[in-house]
């Protein structure tokens, strides 16, 4: 019987054993699948070729000036997304760039460095700027700039892309039943599951990662039953049936998957107050309002900007979103009695082009203005 038991260790279970380790492996060296999870750059994102990179990049792969850092510097973090990356700003052109000299002052140098890409959302930020603290550089302020239309959607999915199923694999935490973080099983960088077969497994079973994720996630918002045909109708390629769309901070009442993603964005923040705190830095967020005339003339092309409430129509199913107030009132959901400020958009000629809304140096140059300050007003930084 022994003997027996010994032969189907050797002749079965290590051939077996030898056979998934070997894969595991192959499939960590090659990755054929791309489960790489996170990136640091717009160019990692969206798959342009391994040539392309910023050759302005700090210590931890970021875009921004290098972080070099004497005693008596005042430190300035800004975490973010592609609006802190700024692909359409030349180098030394940034929003770091321009808040450092905003912020110049007589009696010091002030630095400020960059930790954000494109598609990052609060998940991202909270564990870049965990990995900038573990490197040993310290800070004085800690500002993360909010992007409003991404952010929710960002943090509750552990993929990027608007579109169900699809997307670069992401670090991502949600809540458990006592609302508080769990983490990722893996880091910035690494596999997006801690054995790499796992992952071909979930995929296998669930058709996706985001089928996988979803089982973290509330029901989102249902179609219209009856609607109103006063109301007009936008069409979306977006997976506005899953909330996994900018579309998602105007749908209004709020699904409890929305509900969720605002708590989660809550958590996220704490976190990274908490993480600010330990580390002796103050902490602020900000947005930017384009809800102006300034700010309105520039995205009169994006429907998402649109006043008044509209019906959005996704394979043929309409959703409900709202138009200002929305945005504002789900801003006071995320924000309330977090510290934040909302910055106006008052500048003409802000928007890189008609069909990409992201601020160009023109823009970015007065956001940053404004936030300057605002750390001036509260006293963070004396002049």
């Amino acid at each position: 019987m022994k003997r027996a038991a010994r032969h189907f260790v050797f002749l079965v279970l290590l051939p077996i054993v030898f056979a998934l380790l070997g894969a595991e492996i192959y499939f960590r060296l090659k990755d054929p699948a791309k489960l790489r999870s996170g990136w640091t750059t717009n160019y990692e994102l969206f798959g342009v070729g391994k040539w392309k990179k910023f050759a302005y990049v700090n210590a931890l792969g970021y875009r921004g000036q290098s972080i070099d850092i004497a005693n008596d510097d005042l430190v300035v973090l800004l975490v973010g997304d592609s609006q802190v990356e700024c692909v359409a700003c030349a180098d030394r052109r940034l929003p770091e760039d321009f808040l450092q000299n905003f912020l110049a002052r007589p009696s010091g140098r002030v630095k400020v460095f960059s930790l954000g890409a494109a598609g990052f959302g609060p998940d991202q930020e909270l564990l870049v700027l965990r990995s900038y603290f573990k490197m040993g550089f310290r800070a004085d302020i800690v500002v993360v700039w909010q992007t409003l239309t991404n952010d929710i959607w960002n943090a509750q999915f552990a993929t990027h892309s608007i579109v169900f199923g699809t997307g670069h694999p992401k670090p991502t935490f949600h809540l458990g039943a006592d609302d508080k973080l769990i983490e990722p099983e893996t880091g910035i960088g690494d596999i997006f599951c801690p054995l790499y077969l796992a992952c071909l497994m979930r995929q296998w079973r669930y058709g996706s990662i985001d089928a996988y994720w979803e089982q973290y996630l509330p029901p989102p918002a249902l179609p219209v039953a009856a609607p109103d045909v006063e109301i007009p109708v936008v069409d979306t390629e977006e997976s506005i049936d899953r909330e996994k769309s900018h579309w998602s901070i105007w749908m209004e009442p709020a699904s409890p998957r929305k509900a969720y993603g605002i708590k989660l964005v809550r958590a996220l923040y704490a976190a990274m107050i908490d993480l600010a705190s330990i580390n002796g830095a103050k902490f602020l967020i900000f947005d930017v309002n384009r809800y102006t005339k300034d700010g309105l003339a520039e995205m009169y092309g994006y429907p998402l900007f649109s006043e008044i409430a509209k019906y959005v129509r996704h394979d043929g199913k309409l959703y409900a979103a709202s138009g200002r107030e929305g945005y504002f009132s789900t801003s006071k959901a995320i924000n309330g009695e977090l510290p934040f400020s909302m910055f106006d958009m008052d500048r003409p000629g802000h928007v890189v082009s008609e069909t990409d809304g992201h601020f160009n140096e023109h823009g970015n140059e007065r956001v940053m203005e404004q936030l300057a300050a605002e750390l001036v007003n509260r006293g963070w930084v004396s002049k």
